[in-house]
């Protein structure tokens, strides 16, 4: 059986579920991974040649990341749910100009938060927890960053976009392309050509002004789902507030972690100047650990997302017996990575640290504790895309801004403020271990309910049916 022959609405219906999870997800996973390498090589270039205070300067900079990416899910999942549901409920007209009110406001809120970014810098670094130190290598990278920012935004949410198109694989090799020119202009411009943490920057943002003008002839020339015409991309009210409710709970996540990135550098650098190890140490642990995480976590969100448009359209249809089987497939896939990913942060956290450029004693002890006490939990923590997306796709999305507070803000940010009080930088290494702990014990009453609520609807369907042909 061949995707070819079916149309993109007959494949996420027809098609088995375990080999829609394959087509959808192993691009996404391959795509996050090369995207994830991008980021861990880039890290590693700047630690090999600027050392401890690059790696910091890049993790100062990590929020204004964190919260473009948020707004890229914000409109890219947020009209990618409303697409796929409203194709499985054959409103192709509304389908459309959803996609195109999409398209036109990632670039919009691209251009807006890298003015920001650019006229604010300073004030925002020092809000962010730099320190003397590393300021002006987090100055020159961040305003390179926020002149891409229109890029980055629409690049991002752009493949998340083609994916809702049944276009998986050109989402991946457009991933993998965008990557592999940042790679590439990484090497170039740090080694040859000896442009510092300005080279990194100005990689990146060459690398999604290339994806960006890929994917705009994309959306011209190649779109499968129905033609887009000028009238979608005009912006309307109607169709954004449906994108910003279903986007919401990515984003909320998103700018939670900004929120927690910025409370945990000021901490990082008050805290680690009152101990043995300084306030660069542990600013320059976190941001290698971060890109660290970020490469399994590619898994487990390439699976996520790619689980989505399958899970969004088959609700839509009312195929809940097909929304089960891909909730079951897309778990077990994601606790297996998990338990690898768990072994290998708990045996191997110094040899992992020492890819991304040396350091003295205190630097590898430091990093050593932070690895395998943040990662203790990483069995469970890549299910929590998994869940929010679910959540997304069987149209709950209030259930899915409410985990995703939880353990971003109403349970990490209090135990990070009470350890450290109480234990100092210490307190501060068990605070991710005791916040992921009690977060996992609340997921699974979230877990639970999203099964029983598709068990509830396929007994229904089922019964509907029995009683229809009782009265045949």
């Amino acid at each position: 059986m061949k995707k070819k022959n079916f149309s993109p609405k007959e494949y996420l219906g027809t098609v088995s579920t375990g080999k829609l999870l394959l087509n959808f997800a192993i691009p996404g996973i391959m795509g996050g991974i090369v995207g994830a390498m991008a980021s861990v090589v880039d890290q590693i270039f700047i630690g090999q040649k600027i050392g401890l205070l690059g790696n910091a300067a890049a993790n100062i900079v990590f929020p204004v990341f964190s919260i473009s990416i948020g707004l890229s899910l914000l409109l890219g999942i947020g009209a990618s749910v409303n697409f796929n549901i409203l194709q499985g409920k054959k409103k192709e007209d509304d389908a459309a100009n959803i996609m195109g009110n999409g398209l036109s406001s990632l670039f919009v809120v691209g251009v807006v938060l890298g003015l920001l970014v650019i006229l604010f810098c300073k004030p925002m670094l020092y809000f962010f927890g730099v320190t003397e130190n590393i300021y002006n290598y987090a100055s020159v990278y961040a305003r390179i960053i926020g002149f891409g920012l229109p890029f980055s935004l629409f690049t991002i949410g752009g493949t998340i976009l083609i994916k809702s198109d049944s276009s998986p694989k050109t989402a991946m090799l457009l991933s993998i392309g965008c990557a592999l020119i940042n790679i590439v202009l990484d090497y170039i411009f740090i080694f040859v050509f000896n442009f510092g943490i300005a080279g990194a920057a100005w990689a990146t943002v060459i690398s999604y002004v290339c994806a960006t003008i890929y994917e705009i002839y994309y959306f011209i020339f190649r779109f499968q789902s129905m033609p887009l015409v000028m009238h979608n991309l005009v912006i309307k009210m109607k169709y954004l507030k449906k994108i910003l409710l279903f986007g919401s709970s990515p984003f909320i996540s998103h700018a939670a972690l900004f929120a927690v990135t910025i409370i945990l550098n000021n901490s990082l650098s008050y805290y680690g100047a009152r101990s043995i190890y300084g306030p660069d140490v542990p600013l320059a642990v976190s941001g290698v650990v971060s890109k660290c995480n970020y490469f399994f976590m590619s898994f487990a969100i390439g699976i996520a997302q790619g689980s989505q448009p399958i899970a969004g359209f088959n609700y839509g249809a009312k195929n809940y017996d097909r929304v089960i089987s891909l909730f079951k497939q897309s778990f077990l896939s994601i606790l297996s990575l998990g338990i690898i990913a768990f072994l290998t942060f708990q045996i191997f956290p110094h040899q992992m640290i020492s890819i991304f450029g040396g350091g003295d004693e205190n630097y590898f002890d430091f990093a050593v504790k932070f690895v395998r006490r943040y990662s203790f939990f990483i069995v469970f923590v890549g299910l929590g895309p998994l869940v929010t997306n679910f959540y997304l796709a069987i149209g709950k999305p209030v259930y899915s801004i409410i985990l995703n507070l939880i353990k971003r803000v109403i349970i990490f940010i209090p135990v990070l403020l009470i350890f450290t009080k109480l234990w100092g930088i210490e307190g501060l290494l068990w605070s991710g271990f005791a916040s992921d702990g009690i977060s996992f014990i609340i997921m699974l009453f979230f877990l639970y309910y999203i099964y029983y609520v598709l068990k509830n609807k396929e007994k229904s369907k089922s019964a509907c049916i029995i009683d229809g042909s009782k009265i045949l």
